[in-house]
């Protein structure tokens, strides 16, 4: 009898080893702000909508696994995540947590080191308070959270090999972790100064522009400082280790991708350091063997495509540009209606055709708004939903050569939560797509300047 039993502990635990993988705790969804898996696209699975439009050379790839179209590879020339802002990102204000998985490809060397460019709240080119809200972005020598905070540091990274890079603010100390070890310690009691602008991934654009080179898994985003078990768990994760789906299988439409002008590279200066020298930690050498490399396959250009029928009711028209006085020189309205016009973009299209699409990028709360382009206002009092391939209104219009074309949102509802979310998806006769947030409040107008300058 004792030795039937003996032999069934043996095998029902050989069967439990096999069977499951480890899981991350449920305490890791609180206060995540944005998951990117990047299995083959920029979406965020953390619940809060906070997708993102891959922009450039950006390829699927295998994972530290070896799951096919599981991560993104980064080309290190024009390529980035661009996410449009949003109410649970501004509000990373007190903590911060970014954590990804990363192996840094060869061609991402400035000034004789290695740069880690992760993440980045901003999309201006200086830096103030408030540029960046935040940013992830390291070398061997430094770590940088915002404009104020650029400390020194020492890490080493190989080329294609997986690491866990987490970085932590829990309003008094900055640290860093190297897959599951502690490394950098410093005080800091600074503010993270919110803005309205997007939120970039593999782009570091205030002081100089610096691409991420290299492939990139499992970004995460938290409004609060994560522990050091926390971070543990991460590292250990092996949820996706038997993955039985392959993402490019299941969902093989390209990513929207939205056309940048191509920055002027050059070396960044050494940012502003610290004299006090900050706490470094020596880690423990991580035993388990690392993946091969992958090979990258170089991204196809989808052919462009014709502009879809509008769905109705549209409205469709030829516009003539408005007259007004702006800083900038250019014939665009500074009030409209009574109210202040705010320009928080500009989007250079390639054919004078064009759809818009209006629609709320975040929960349906009743803001309403009404739209003029050019000085004609082509909706009045329109709630704005969720956006909807078949139910979301679209206009056709016709733009003037020039930089005159304007598009102002005027708030009269700013729903249950305050400001008016509205989203613009622009699309062009060239296959170009864009997706702009316009913030706008009662007596304050947002507004876009559309660019269309024929070849």
């Amino acid at each position: 009898m004792k030795r039937m039993i003996h032999l069934w502990v043996i095998l029902f635990l050989g069967m439990t080893g096999h069977s499951y993988a480890q899981k991350l705790p449920k305490s890791l969804e609180r206060g995540l702000v944005a998951y990117y898996k990047m299995d083959a696209n920029g979406q965020d699975a953390s619940g809060n909508q906070n997708d993102g439009y891959l922009n450039g050379g950006i390829t699927p790839v295998k994972d530290r696994f070896g799951n096919d179209c599981s991560a993104l590879h980064f080309n290190g020339h024009n390529s980035f995540i661009q996410v449009p802002d949003s109410k649970s990102i501004s509000n990373v204000q007190d903590a911060l947590t970014v954590s990804t998985w990363f192996k840094l490809g060869q061609g991402n060397e400035y000034a004789g080191l290695k740069w880690l460019t992760v993440v980045c709240k901003s999309n201006l080119g200086k830096e103030c308070d408030e540029s960046p809200h935040f940013r992830m972005q390291a070398t061997e020598w430094t770590v940088s959270l915002n404009t104020e905070f650029t400390e020194e540091t020492r890490q080493t990274w190989n080329y294609d090999q997986w690491y866990l890079y987490t970085m932590t603010y829990d309003g008094r100390y900055v640290r860093t972790y190297l897959d599951e070890q502690l490394i950098f310690e410093f005080p800091y009691t600074g503010a993270l100064e919110p803005n309205s602008m997007p939120m970039e991934i593999g782009r570091d654009i205030p002081g100089n522009i610096e691409y991420f080179v290299g492939v990139m898994d499992d970004l995460r985003i938290y409004n609060r400082a994560l522990a050091d078990n926390e971070i543990r768990e991460l590292y250990r994760d092996t949820t996706d280790k038997n993955k039985k789906f392959n993402p490019c299988a299941n969902d093989p439409a390209p990513p929207v991708r939205k056309p940048q002008p191509e920055p002027e590279e050059t070396p960044p200066p050494p940012r502003r350091t610290n004299p006090n020298p900050p706490v470094i930690v020596t880690p423990t050498p991580d035993p388990t063997p690392q993946d091969e490399p992958v090979v990258v396959t170089p991204p196809v250009n989808p052919q462009p495509q014709p502009l879809p029928a509008p769905n109705p009711p549209a409205y469709e028209g030829t516009y003539t540009p408005g007259t007004g006085i702006s800083n900038s020189g250019d014939w665009v309205p500074t009030t409209l209606g009574g109210d202040v016009v705010e320009y928080q973009d500009i989007i250079e299209v390639k054919s004078p055709e064009i759809m818009i699409y209006p629609f709320d990028h975040e929960r349906e709360d009743g803001d309403t708004v009404s739209i003029n382009i050019n000085g004609v206002w082509i909706v009045e009092g329109y709630e704005i939903k969720n956006f909807n391939a078949l139910t979301t209104r679209g206009f056709r219009l016709s733009l003037q050569p020039g930089q005159e074309n304007y598009l102002v949102s005027k708030a009269w509802n700013l729903g249950l939560v305050p400001p008016n979310t509205l989203t613009i998806e622009i699309r062009d006769g060239a296959g170009n797509a864009f997706r702009i947030p316009i913030v706008s409040e009662i007596g304050k107008s947002g507004a876009i300047k559309i660019v269309y300058e024929p070849e």
